[in-house]
C-alpha cells in the first residue's frame, strides 16, 4: 500500500526542519492563484511518485520528477526543482534505490516548507 502525499511529509527525514519556501512569482497576482493551486496538488504528486518507487517503477518515477521540475520552476520554486531533477536522475542513473527514497523524502520537506510559505503570504 502506498503511503498519501501527507503520510510522506509526516515520515520525512527527522532532524531536517523545513524552512520557510516562498514562490519567487507569488506576488504577481496574477499568477497566485496558480501558485496556490500548485502547492494544493504537491501530495498528489508526492503520492504518485511513492507509488511508482515502491513498484520499482524507476523510469516512471523519472518522468513525474521531471515533470515536477518543469513545474516547480515555472512556478517560483528553483529549490524544489532541483530536488526534482536530482530525484529523477537517482532514478534513473544506477544509484541505489534507497537514494531516489530520500529525495522523495527532501521533496516532502520542501512541499512543507513551500506550505508554509503560502500561510506566510496569506498573514
Amino acid at each position: 500500500m502506498s503511503e498519501s502525499g501527507e503520510q510522506i511529509v509526516r515520515n520525512r527525514v527527522a532532524g531536517c526542519p523545513p524552512a520557510v519556501l516562498r514562490s519567487e512569482v507569488y506576488e504577481d497576482e496574477a499568477t497566485r492563484s496558480l501558485v496556490e493551486q500548485f502547492i494544493a496538488d504537491l501530495p498528489g504528486r508526492l503520492a504518485a511518485m511513492d507509488g511508482a518507487w515502491r513498484r520499482g517503477e524507476m523510469a516512471h518515477l523519472s518522468h513525474l520528477a521531471m515533470l515536477l521540475k518543469g513545474a516547480a520552476g515555472g512556478f517560483g520554486y528553483p529549490d524544489m526543482a532541483q530536488a526534482a531533477e536530482e530525484l529523477s536522475r537517482a532514478a534513473i542513473g544506477g544509484e541505489p534505490i534507497v537514494q531516489a527514497r530520500c529525495a522523495i523524502h527532501r521533496l516532502a520537506s520542501l512541499y512543507e516548507a513551500a506550505l508554509r510559505g503560502i500561510e506566510w503570504n496569506g498573514r
